[in-house]
């Protein structure tokens, strides 16, 4: 239920599930088959609110944002690949605040930035050039 809610952007839903995790012992960080969190799913799909709301609470119920998926690829790949300007912005932003590794690399060897590269994710390659230079390689 909470990767469904998480991958369609479900927000109210989400922070439902998120606040009673606890009591009704609800995983947060579980895998899918191809090794996606529910943060991965709402990072690919350009869910920006669960994003947010998913960071906002990553210390409190210990969310993994850091998570890597059966290819590598953390959820900033995924935001990253497929071109989701705001999600990235809003992981630059926030990248210290919530301990996120901008630069991890795949099992390809390659970073998120690379990933947007490789996806011709222009506004992406564009936005983490300007935005975060140091991660541009």
């Amino acid at each position: 239920a909470f990767h469904e809610a998480c991958g369609t952007g479900h927000l109210n839903v989400v922070e439902m599930l998120i606040k009673n995790s606890v009591q009704f012992n609800i995983e947060l960080n579980t895998k899918d088959d191809e090794g996606n969190t529910a943060f991965h799913l709402a990072c690919l799909n350009g869910h920006s609110n669960v994003v947010e709301i998913l960071m906002m609470n990553y210390a409190e119920f210990n969310i993994e944002l850091n998570t890597k998926d059966n290819f590598g690829g953390t959820a900033f790949h995924a935001a990253c690949y497929f071109g989701r300007k705001s999600i990235v912005e809003l992981m630059i932003s926030n990248s210290d605040s919530f301990n996120l590794e901008l630069t991890a690399r795949n099992n390809e060897g390659k970073t998120g930035f690379q990933r947007a590269q490789d996806r011709g994710s222009t506004k992406v390659v564009n936005l983490i050039k300007s935005k975060m230079p140091n991660i541009a390689f």
